[in-house]
């Protein structure tokens, strides 16, 4: 069965922005650039171009660093942009490419070459429907797809929750971003997709406490209302006390510290211990609100990673722990409706 359902992109990080042009003939013929559409047809007579700057991306493209031509354009209504072709090879062409609609409506994704000849793949996030901007949607550092890994994997290594469908809402950047507010709109989204589990592998370490408060209400509203577990990362401050990341301190999130087992000490470590232990650096409570974390789970797991680096990596950390604990809930949902129990 499909695995991600949906992919959403709040942030700019893959946004290319676009130009109006009319189509002759086929042609887009400006003074700064030419290029043909083959094929495909406009139905208005206009597309909307753009050049994606590989300097944006977290890798090198086998086709250097000319910037990569972007194309929207209106393939069943006219005016209303839906699809995109994007110079994948690098050949400055577009007529050659395999036209791509935003992933939701078709479930592909294409992929650009790095110089080390590995797939760096990416998603169509988002087209604006009048022609302005498109939204590129990709992994650029691997904690997403480490998480969704130990959460859902279905391959050679498998997650806790294999058979789990996953609706991605990218949210950072990178480990610096810090937008609040695209965080509360992912939760709301999620919300109105209709998942029963979401995963929060992220921490909040100086949030106001407006800020903070603002946070965990919309955690327990949405908790109370939509019937939603969120799991969510304890952080990676620890040991000391008060060390738990904020949103991990929401009374209706289960808060997720780490641990690690006998057994994963040996296998990826290659120690002997006789005692499970907590993962040194998993945050603790106590805080305002009550205890964290509610529970500890693995912290340390060889998950899938993005292809343009390598296929497996190790990963550590309460990133890791939340979705062993996210995956655990999804197969006690099954279990339950399988029994007939509401959930």
């Amino acid at each position: 069965q499909l695995k991600v359902t949906n992919w959403v992109d709040l942030t700019d990080q893959g946004r290319v922005d676009l130009s109006p042009a009319v189509v002759e003939a086929g042609w887009v013929d400006l003074p700064d650039i030419v290029f043909n559409l083959g094929e495909y047809i406009s139905r208005s007579g206009r597309v909307h171009y753009g050049l994606l700057d590989p300097a944006r991306l977290p890798v090198k493209l086998q086709s250097g660093s000319r910037k990569v031509l972007v194309v929207a354009w209106d393939a069943r209504h006219a005016g209303v942009y839906d699809t995109v072709l994007i110079d994948l090879n690098g050949n400055g062409r577009v007529d050659d490419e395999k036209p791509l609609p935003s992933y939701v409506n078709t479930y592909e994704y294409a992929s650009f070459l790095t110089q080390d000849g590995k797939p760096f793949n990416f998603v169509i996030s988002h087209i604006s429907p009048a022609g302005n901007y498109v939204k590129l949607g990709f992994d650029a550092i691997g904690h997403g797809t480490k998480v969704a890994g130990v959460l859902a994997g279905n391959g050679l290594l498998q997650g806790v929750a294999p058979g789990a469908q996953l609706a991605v809402i990218k949210v950072f950047d990178n480990f610096a971003g810090n937008d609040l507010g695209r965080l509360k709109e992912a939760i709301r989204l999620a919300a109105n997709m209709g998942v029963q589990v979401v995963n929060l592998s992220l921490g909040y370490t100086e949030l106001p406490e407006n800020g903070r408060q603002e946070l965990e209400t919309l955690i327990n509203e949405i908790s109370t209302s939509k019937g939603i577990t969120f799991c969510i990362s304890a952080g990676n401050l620890g040991p000391g006390l008060g060390s738990v990341t904020s949103p991990a301190d929401s009374q209706k999130g289960i808060s997720v510290g780490g641990y690690l087992s006998p057994a994963i000490w040996s296998s990826n470590y290659g120690w002997q211990v006789t005692q499970p232990t907590l993962w040194q650096f998993s945050s603790v409570g106590p805080y305002a609100g009550g205890i964290a974390p509610l529970v500890v789970a693995p912290a340390s797991a060889t998950a899938t990673d993005v292809q343009w680096r390598s296929e497996y990596a190790l990963e550590e950390g309460t990133s890791i722990a939340a979705p062993y604990a996210a995956g655990g809930v999804a197969l006690l949902i099954q279990a339950a409706r399988q029994e007939g129990i509401t959930v």
